[in-house]
């Protein structure tokens, strides 16, 4: 009997213990040990120890990885319409800063290259496209260094109505929402900027989401009726069709005016607040499309 319970033990830390103590990691990876939640630190290539059910390790890929960066459309400064693809080169010099401050940090910089490079077309013009290009690379790896170590995502607001600098951001961005409210006007303005965009810019879908809609209800069926004007007038001059893409409502809700009064923002004056949590549903939203779309791209 003591013979089978040594055996058990022994077998027991030979299965259970010994994976979630010695760890292996490769000469191209950095390990990045937690301890119950919090971060320890990163551990260099070789056989490493941890604490076994107290520790945690992620593995970090410290190569230098390709990114294929799609053909983007861009207006250069000389209002020239062209399209330029890239390759983006990059690797993870700081593993901790990779796992804990962005939640996918390649998503993140393939997305920060695409719209960088549309930014970068639109601020030079066509000569100095085709004859000062290492400036142009070097510009483009400048920016693209210093916003991948802050953002997965960057969102501009043009505001509203239709102007140079509306079309000039919408042009620079991989995805374009389009904010109404229930009020005709607004869907006349909205239909106004829908349709630009489609004609001019070639876009193929639009996201749309109603500020201080009723409902869910009440914002799917101005989503869908939305739809129905675009097939029967604008569809029709297309040679590929607008879709729109409903991404969800803003209620109405008193908390958005008081925290405007406050000069603070909603999320910090009213974080509860059903506006609040509206938003924070559509950005999840919004990032699990995103990444759908790159990951398909």
């Amino acid at each position: 009997m003591n013979i089978l319970i040594i055996l058990a033990v022994i077998v027991f830390i030979l299965l259970v213990v010994l994976p979630s103590m010695v760890k292996m990691i490769w000469q191209y990876e950095t390990g990045v040990v937690f301890r119950l939640g919090r971060l320890v630190g990163p551990r260099p290539p070789g056989v490493q120890f941890i604490v076994p059910f107290v520790d945690t390790m992620r593995k970090v890929d410290t190569r230098t990885i390709t990114l294929d960066v799609p053909s983007q459309e861009a207006i250069t400064k000389d209002n020239v319409t062209l399209k330029v693809n890239a390759v983006v080169y990059f690797r993870v010099v700081h593993p901790e800063s990779a796992i804990i401050e962005v939640l996918d940090y390649r998503l993140a910089t393939f997305q920060i290259a695409q719209t960088t490079l549309r930014s970068v077309l639109g601020q030079s013009d066509l000569d100095e496209l085709l004859s000062q290009r290492e400036k142009l690379n070097l510009r483009l790896r400048q920016i693209i260094d210093e916003l991948s170590r802050q953002y997965d995502y960057l969102v501009l607001d043009t505001g509203a109505g239709i102007s140079d600098l509306v079309l000039y951001t919408a042009s620079l961005a991989e995805e374009v929402m389009v904010v109404a409210t229930p009020e005709p006007a607004s869907i006349a303005d909205a239909y106004a900027t829908i349709k630009v965009l489609a004609l001019m810019q070639q876009r193929t879908t639009l996201k749309v989401v109603f500020n201080q809609a009723r409902d869910a209800a009440e914002s799917r069926r101005l989503a869908e009726q939305l739809q129905q004007v675009v097939d029967r007038f604008i569809n029709t001059q297309l040679a590929k069709s607008l879709k729109l893409e409903h991404l969800g409502h803003i209620p109405g809700d008193p908390a958005v005016r008081a925290a405007a009064r406050k000069r603070r923002l909603l999320f910090v004056d009213a974080p509860e607040a059903p506006a609040s949590k509206a938003m924070a549903a559509l950005a999840l939203a919004l990032d699990s499309q995103v990444e759908k779309h790159a990951m398909h791209a």
